[in-house]
């Protein structure tokens, strides 16, 4: 049996749960996690969806954040594998589940993250840039030359027995390296990861500035599991390549300098990537080291 796993929190999934309801499999299931959204629109459409043929709701009487959330919904679902996909997902594979099903083998199956071919408008420049950019340069084939440093948590498939010995870290509250983290403990247990061309669309693109503010939180979170990612993490390693070289202070001394002005341009209609990468590299400085 497939139990088809949605977490959300304040946001609407019902068009993603429609979509794969016309797909889905007599023996399957879609079970939709709401983490305690505080929207009251939201939880009236996603108390509707519980009440849907074939769907269950869960609601914890707590926010678990992403972690905990994805570990609750493995306890909840009754199928033996399970297909986590995020509630911002746009499948527009006809035969999306299908796919998945013919991959089933006991490994970990992890799908494609495809963005809009247009960028939504200017003020969403930024993260729909930086998002286009790795996915031409990460295809499938690319991604399984190294698997477990880019397993993404947008949509994959598991198995339930491997969710259940090998759960999503819960220390981690807030979005953001709980998928590569996940990756490496696969790594750790020898679970083999398989990336596939089964794709599925970020429907959710967030404002430049948005996407900044959510930037700054994957950076406390990254410090909050530095050792455990220490050689695992590219942000990291790119840290203590400074510090090797002796350049860490020159560095933070220039990112201070010209912080304001790298911020500015990451707000603009016309962000440049290779700013935005230094300048996570200055927020993990400033942020280790505050003045």
């Amino acid at each position: 049996m497939l139990s088809i796993l949605i977490p959300t929190y304040n946001f609407d999934c019902t068009q993603l749960v429609q979509t794969l309801l016309q797909q889905l499999p007599e023996d399957a299931e879609i079970v939709v996690g709401d983490d305690k959204s505080t929207d009251l629109s939201t939880k009236e459409r996603l108390d509707a969806l519980g009440r849907m043929n074939h769907v269950r709701l869960v609601q914890p009487t707590k926010n678990l954040g992403s972690a905990g959330m994805r570990n609750l919904l493995c306890k909840e679902a009754k199928g033996d594998y399970l297909l986590y996909i995020d509630c911002d997902a746009i499948v527009e594979e006809k035969d999306f589940i299908e796919s998945y099903l013919k991959e089933m083998d006991g490994s970990v199956i992890c799908g494609t993250v495809l963005h809009p071919d247009v960028m939504p408008s200017p003020q969403q420049s930024l993260r729909w840039k930086y998002e286009k950019k790795m996915e031409k340069r990460f295809t499938a084939d690319a991604r399984n030359k190294d698997p477990y440093h880019h397993f993404r948590t947008f949509h994959f498939l598991v198995p339930k027995t491997i969710m259940e010995a090998i759960p999503f870290d819960e220390e981690i509250k807030r979005s953001g390296y709980e998928d590569l983290l996940f990756g490496k403990r696969l790594e750790e247990n020898g679970i083999r990861v398989r990336h596939v061309n089964i794709s599925a669309t970020n429907g959710d693109i967030e404002s430049n500035e948005v996407y900044l503010k959510k930037t700054e939180g994957h950076i406390q979170t990254l410090l909050q599991t530095e050792e455990k990612l220490k050689d695992y993490s590219t942000l990291l390693i790119y840290n203590r390549k400074l510090e090797k070289l002796f350049l860490g202070g020159v560095f933070s001394m220039l990112f201070k300098t010209f912080k304001h002005l790298m911020k500015r341009n990451l707000l603009s209609k016309q962000p440049r990537i290779w700013v935005f990468q230094l300048y996570k590299l200055g927020l993990l400085r400033e942020a280790n080291n505050p003045s």
